[in-house]
C-alpha cells in the first residue's frame, strides 16, 4: 500500500560538484551556455545543474552528480555522449 513519505525536499541537499567545476543550470529547451554558445543535453536534464569540468582551452566534461555524460567541444559546439544509451529489442 502506498504512504505518504514523511522526508521533504527540502530535506535533500543538493549536490555539491569539486572545487573548479563551472555549474550550469540546463533551461526549458535542454541547453547550456559553455564558452558563448548553446549547446544542446538533454530534455531529460531541464531545469537540473551539471557541473563543467574543463579538460582543456576547447574541451569541457559535463557531469550530472558524479556521472560524466558528455564531452563538449566549444570550437564545434557539438557534444560527444560519453556512453551511448542502452539499446533494448522489443
Amino acid at each position: 500500500m502506498y504512504r505518504v513519505s514523511p522526508r521533504r525536499l527540502s530535506d535533500v541537499e543538493p549536490y555539491k560538484y569539486p572545487y573548479g567545476y563551472l555549474l550550469r543550470r540546463v533551461d526549458r529547451g535542454g541547453f547550456i551556455a559553455v564558452a558563448g554558445k548553446s549547446v544542446y543535453l538533454s530534455d531529460a536534464l531541464i531545469w537540473t545543474e551539471v557541473g563543467l569540468e574543463r579538460l582543456d582551452e576547447t574541451h569541457w566534461r559535463v557531469w550530472f552528480c558524479d556521472m560524466a555524460i558528455k564531452e563538449i567541444c566549444v570550437e564545434r559546439a557539438v557534444p560527444r555522449w560519453l556512453a551511448p544509451p542502452a539499446i533494448t529489442q522489443v
